[in-house]
């Protein structure tokens, strides 16, 4: 029976090629174009899991929109 040779065991030096820094860009690549024709959404299944994350990603940005003082407490009545 044959033996099954992985990538890293077929070359005597892996750090001395191309293929990982390769297939990393590649799947990279795959990932941010998929981002971009998907409107950087998350698909079905995956924004219900993430349905909790999503809403702690939205108290967040509701406190940092909000400030220390209250709703944009940067604004003109918050200098008196």
């Amino acid at each position: 029976m044959p033996q099954v040779k992985f990538l890293a065991e077929m070359v005597e030096k892996p750090e001395e090629t191309w293929a990982d820094e390769i297939l990393g860009a590649s799947l990279a690549a795959v990932g941010f174009w998929y981002q971009l024709t998907a409107g950087f959404s998350l698909p079905f299944p995956v924004n219900i899991i993430l349905a909790p994350l999503s809403f702690v990603e939205w108290a967040i940005r509701l406190q940092i929109f909000q400030g220390k003082d209250g709703l944009l407490s940067s604004g003109p009545a918050s200098m008196m």
